[in-house]
């Protein structure tokens, strides 16, 4: 299960609009044998896209500003709610309407699931396969997240002063 990931980024964009500087940073994660990090349901590398504008920078702190941002991109990505059927003593998760963006390592939150209980697999397009069996029969809303992922943003923060040297010309 993906716990342990890197931030990597595969380009840097400054872009002059009118009275500011866009920072923009495309992205990807990856393992800690430095092995892309890929979406399961279109088996290719997940990559993202964090955008920020000069005028948001703090006048200090920019690492941990612009982590922040990668952070919550990442966030908004792979957390979500999503509807499911649940059958007691099974930890296959049916009926979802689309498992796009679901990944293994997921934490899953719902009544009728044990805590500590992550994505295993995406079988399909419409069910997952969870780590411990559901101990209830419900048609139910599940929360997927990221929660107890550890993230590095280490190459962010030694990136950080030259994107805000560039920024602040």
């Amino acid at each position: 299960m993906p716990t342990n990931l890197f931030y990597k980024y595969s380009n840097l964009a400054l872009v002059n609009i009118p009275n500011d500087v866009a920072i923009s940073l495309t992205s990807y994660l990856v393992d800690v044998a430095n092995a892309p990090f890929i979406d399961s349901n279109t088996s290719g590398l997940d990559f993202f896209t964090v955008e920020t504008l000069k005028t948001s920078l703090p006048v200090s702190g920019y690492d941990q500003f612009l982590s922040k941002v990668a952070a919550n991109a990442i966030r908004t990505k792979y957390n979500k709610t999503i509807g499911g059927s649940l059958v007691t003593g099974s930890n296959v998760v049916t009926g979802i309407s689309d498992t796009t963006g679901i990944i293994p390592g997921q934490l899953v939150k719902s009544d009728g699931v044990l805590p500590g209980t992550v994505v295993q697999s995406v079988k399909d397009k419409t069910s997952i396969r969870l780590s411990s069996a559901a101990t209830s029969t419900a048609s139910t809303s599940l929360t997927i997240s990221i929660d107890g992922w550890n993230i590095s943003f280490a190459e962010l923060t030694n990136l950080t002063s030259n994107v805000v040297n560039f920024a602040l010309i």
